[in-house]
């Protein structure tokens, strides 16, 4: 029986759990990994809004608010060809303003992702997808925790952790 001596592994290799910090690997993006795209800047054109993003493969992403009908809606462009839109509602700022503000100052923006507000569009470039942070599923971790709140992210992070190992310990 000739062959190579590597040909047959002398020991198995071992399977490490979904909780195993060794076999886990990330299937969500970080917050901190994505474009952030703020909606209330780019409607009221200030001159510090992100309007263009590029994903991995170079493709140029613009987003450009423009009227559909009677409603106003966030378009997107890649490469400058339509490819949808995300629909725009706005709400008075609450409470009574004693000072003359501009009217566009009056409003605070918002795009609509499956029924819900938000002020932020993200973009994936590694996955290109562009939504909110609740539809690209991505997650907070300890680089874009804040100083005051280190501490109590921590301390949930610990909970999650001894919750986690509760329920796969066997009796």
């Amino acid at each position: 029986m000739g062959g190579c001596r590597y040909s047959r592994p002398k020991y198995r290799m071992q399977r490490l759990s979904k909780i195993h910090n060794c076999g886990r690997k990330r299937l969500h993006p970080r917050v901190e990994e994505l474009v952030e795209i703020n909606v209330q800047a780019l409607v009221t054109n200030k001159p510090d809004a992100k309007h263009t993003a590029y994903d991995i493969d170079g493709n140029r992403i613009d987003f450009i608010d423009e009227m559909s009908g009677e409603q106003m809606v966030l378009a997107v462009y890649i490469n400058k060809v339509r490819q949808g839109h995300f629909p725009l509602v706005e709400r008075a700022i609450p409470g009574r303003i004693s000072n003359p503000v501009p009217d566009s100052n009056r409003w605070f923006y918002y795009v609509v992702v499956d029924g819900r507000r938000y002020k932020r569009l993200y973009v994936d470039a590694v996955r290109k997808r562009i939504g909110s942070r609740d539809s690209l599923r991505a997650v907070y971790s300890s680089d874009s925790v804040g100083p005051k709140q280190l501490p109590t992210w921590r301390a949930l992070q610990k909970a999650r952790k001894m919750k986690v190992w509760s329920k796969n310990r066997r009796p």
